[in-house]
């Protein structure tokens, strides 16, 4: 499916970069994205279902108070063929309500590159029914670099065993341009599996909310 054109990204860019370079994240390790493989002979139809993250490396620095819990992701197919993505996540610091998202999922010619709404999302690796390691960048320059990028580890059930993240955290160091040092392990205490969420929002304040969940953490 192709990506739709939104000129909400174009603005999204130019302040996410500017963000950016204000908040001191470390570029030491930017790579071409160009190496950076997908996996290999990727089946979207095993990867639909419901992925809990539980390790998190975040773009820049983040406050132990402002890190999300509870965070998983579910992939279906719409009735229009399309894929959509259903974000639960806790609220932090006391408050810990869910929040709930609903974007879409759109594929591309190159199996494993996929895009969340804005998003560039990448499937490293997956074995579908346990892990998945998640490359995402909100945009590219036109270097091939990546302005702010992110990853994460995500797992059928609310953990992975101790070996699997240690194979994992070997590929994103041989693979990814991510420093390891600053992984975030992402509470999964209390399942945010609400029936309904806080209603449907505008496309503009869609967007604009996705873009501060970027800032913040839930993106």
């Amino acid at each position: 499916m192709s990506q739709p054109t939104n000129m909400f990204s174009v603005c999204m860019m130019v302040v996410l970069l500017a963000f950016v370079k204000a908040s001191g994240h470390n570029d030491t390790n930017v790579c071409n994205v160009t190496t950076i493989l997908t996996q290999e002979n990727f089946d979207i139809n095993q990867y639909l279902g419901k992925w809990y993250e539980v390790k998190w490396f975040p773009p820049f620095t983040h406050a132990p108070s402002d890190i999300w819990s509870d965070y998983q992701t579910t992939y279906e197919m719409s009735n229009t063929g399309n894929f959509t993505v259903t974000i639960r996540a806790r609220e932090t610091p006391a408050n810990k309500t869910c929040l709930v998202i609903k974007n879409t999922l759109y594929t591309s010619d190159t199996p494993g590159k996929l895009m969340e709404g804005t998003r560039h999302q990448w499937v490293i690796k997956t074995d579908y029914t346990s892990y998945a390691l998640v490359y995402t960048c909100a945009e590219f320059f036109p270097n091939m670099t990546c302005m702010a990028h992110d990853s994460k580890v995500c797992s059928r059930t609310t953990s992975l065993p101790q070996e699997t993240l240690t194979m994992l955290d070997g590929v994103m160091q041989s693979v990814l341009c991510i420093s390891l040092a600053e992984h975030v392990d992402t509470p999964q205490d209390k399942s945010c599996d609400v029936k309904t969420s806080k209603g449907t929002l505008p496309a503009a304040s869609l967007a604009a909310l996705m873009f501060f969940l970027i800032l913040t953490r839930l993106f």
